[in-house]
């Protein structure tokens, strides 16, 4: 990559970045991706209670 290339793609890339953070779709996608890992993460806790659970008895 020459310098003169430099500049050009920066400004795409900082550009594509403000349409992507900006536009609502992407908004959607990061708060279902959110709800997904957080169940996900709720899932995977109660499961290890379940495992942990009969050796807590003890």
């Amino acid at each position: 990559m020459t310098s003169k290339q430099f500049p050009i793609n920066k400004n795409l890339f900082s550009s594509l970045i403000k349409t992507t953070i900006f536009s609502p779709i992407f908004i959607v996608i990061i708060f279902v991706s959110l709800f997904i890992f957080t169940s996900e993460m709720a899932l995977a806790e109660e499961a290890i209670n379940e495992v942990s659970s009969p050796f807590k008895n003890w």
